[in-house]
């Protein structure tokens, strides 16, 4: 048991009405079985973009700033902006650190940890991991407009 946490990405595709003259043609197997799917009703896309283990600081930060406190495993969305404000302060945390300068402070206030469940519950080297491993994840999501964002957790 402990914390799993996926942020995903939904793409609207409407092929299900006319005007937006979607043409598609999809081909999934799963083992040696084909689905079998009407891509004339496909509505929209769903996209696995980042994932996490036990980061209890990075999950509490979307509970605070996108699930308004309520820490009940839902789906949430989650805006752009808030994307690149989450990977600002992993980056401030991490660049305090490097130049030796009040990190830890920074880090207590900005994204403390949520303790032993959740994680180490302690500013260790997983800490870190993690907030590199957000900025590494969110490097390749586009904020364009290409997804409405979901994060969702499990424990």
């Amino acid at each position: 048991m402990g914390l799993d946490m996926y942020l995903y990405g939904n793409q609207f595709i409407g092929a299900n009405f006319d005007h937006r003259e979607v043409k598609a043609k999809c081909d999934i197997w799963i083992g040696k079985r084909q689905l079998a799917i009407d891509t004339s009703k496909l509505s929209e896309m769903v996209f696995h973009l980042a994932y996490w283990r036990k980061a209890s600081h990075i999950h509490n930060w979307f509970v605070v700033n996108c699930q308004s406190g309520k820490d009940d495993c839902g789906k949430y969305y989650v805006s752009a902006e808030q994307l690149e404000e989450l990977s600002g302060l992993c980056q401030a945390i991490l660049d305090k650190k490097e130049a030796n300068g009040q990190w830890r402070k920074l880090a207590e206030e900005l994204m403390p940890v949520q303790g032993f469940f959740f994680g180490t519950g302690e500013l260790d080297d997983w800490y870190f991991h993690n907030l590199q491993e957000t900025i590494d994840q969110f490097k390749t999501i586009p904020v364009d407009g290409t997804y409405d964002f979901y994060y969702q957790s499990s424990w």
